[in-house]
């Protein structure tokens, strides 16, 4: 098949549910057959099938041409997730549901997202980038003295930054807006030696790592306990902490939470999802989604644990709440991670599927939770069979939920202390004023 050029795609001028197929001319049409072609397709569905493999091949085919191999395979396995391609992008089945006018164009507005990150990104590589002196000379540093380590952690960055940037964004992020964050970043880096740079660098093998293996344990099918879970989940959620100086450019503002925490997290699984392809995304997501899987059971019983997170603290209402912060903090970013793996394997309702599972947790009565006769219809709803198994689950989980919270509790102490001296040398300074 010839490659039909993407113009022809996005000037598609039709409505969202439309058909989109190849005709005879191997012209992109949403045009309805004729009485004759409807007949033969009625009674041989496989040729329907072949051609609507062929269209939705055509599309493929014309994403990788325009945006690259890498990110037009992205773009187009986000929008349909239950194909499979081969190493050279070809379509490995015949294809039954119609390519729509509305994937065309999800399909296209992903990839120019992607490739304008890209993009901007390239043009401060330190050796192809045109702008890369420029920057440095506004960072005061001199190329000259950056390693080879230190260009490809800066490009490395920056790339995840600037994919942030243009996600976050509803208008389109421009090179001057990455002049900033790219000055202050290549700053931050030539200040670091080669013992810290190695430090930062496995800092961040350190939290690919752990996120593989936190996958591998709520995928898998190994005897392990919710408590087994938690400990992956905080592990992970700690190395990814870790990764705050890098992501907010060297200009680190400490403290718990917050945007330092998000961008961070979201960066660092970012990283993790730059090696895995849309496909195996879907399979992981899949196996997490399957019926009584660990993910499915973490997630139902983090969010019975946000509502009813054990034992209250008599007489300490501040540490009570920080245990129902911490089970909502680990639950928060659990349902972050597995949407980010749907999401990135095409998975158009990942965020519904996984935080209707956490918030039918939080539907479950203290009673329920503590005796295990949970109904029937909430333990189907969220793909669970087991009530005992899930009560069991949530008592496993609460020990870790209660370091978690003992951490939120001293970070809340710390907090007020900050701001109470604060008061206090402000009041001291209106004084002084006042007694001139």
């Amino acid at each position: 098949m010839t490659t039909i050029a993407i113009s022809q795609f996005k000037a598609i001028q039709a409505p969202d549910n439309k058909e989109v197929r190849i005709d005879s001319q191997d012209q992109v049409t949403t045009a309805k057959r004729g009485f004759f072609g409807r007949l033969v397709r009625f009674f041989a569905p496989s040729i329907e099938h072949r051609e609507t493999r062929d269209t939705a091949h055509a599309l493929l085919k014309s994403l990788r041409t325009k945006y690259g191999p890498e990110v037009g395979t992205e773009a187009f396995m986000k929008v349909r997730q239950d194909l499979r391609y081969g190493r050279k992008g070809e379509l490995m089945m015949d294809v039954a549901k119609p390519l729509t006018v509305r994937q065309v164009r999800d399909a296209i507005e992903t990839a120019k997202t992607l490739s304008r990150a890209g993009k901007l990104a390239d043009q401060f590589d330190p050796k192809t980038g045109d702008r890369f002196d420029q920057i440095a000379k506004k960072a005061g540093v001199d190329p000259s003295t950056l390693s080879e380590d230190q260009m490809t952690f800066f490009a490395a960055r920056l790339k995840g930054t600037a994919v942030q940037m243009q996600s976050e964004s509803h208008e389109k992020v421009t090179v001057e807006d990455l002049d900033r964050p790219a000055a202050k970043l290549l700053k931050y880096v030539a200040s670091l030696d080669p013992t810290e740079l190695g430090e930062r660098i496995e800092a961040w093998d350190d939290a690919n790592k752990a996120g593989v293996g936190f996958l591998r344990m709520n995928t898998g099918r190994d005897q392990t306990t919710m408590s087994d879970h938690l400990a992956a989940l905080r592990d992970y959620l700690t190395k990814l902490d870790d990764l705050r100086e890098d992501t907010t450019l060297g200009g680190n503002t400490g403290g718990m939470g917050g945007d330092d925490l998000l961008r961070a997290r979201y960066q660092g699984i970012d990283n993790l999802l730059a090696g895995m392809t849309p496909v195996e995304a879907r399979r992981q997501f899949a196996e997490m989604m399957r019926p009584d899987s660990p993910a499915r059971q973490l997630l139902f019983g983090l969010g019975a644990a946000t509502v009813h997170p054990g034992h209250k603290v008599k007489g300490d209402f501040e540490r009570s709440l920080a245990n129902q912060s911490g089970a909502q903090a680990l639950g928060t970013a659990l349902v972050e991670f597995v949407v980010r793996i749907g999401e990135h394997g095409g998975i158009p309702d990942a965020r519904t599927k996984v935080t209707k599972i956490f918030e039918g947790g939080q539907d479950l009565s203290e009673k329920e939770i503590t005796t295990g006769q949970i109904e029937k219809s909430k333990l189907k709803d969220a793909g669970l069979s087991s009530g005992p198994s899930i009560s069991k689950g949530v008592g496993q989980l609460l020990p870790g939920i209660h370091e978690e919270g003992e951490i939120q509790h001293k970070a809340y102490i710390q907090r007020t202390e900050e701001e109470r001296q604060q008061m206090l040398l402000e009041m001291a300074e209106d004084n002084g004023l006042n007694n001139k």
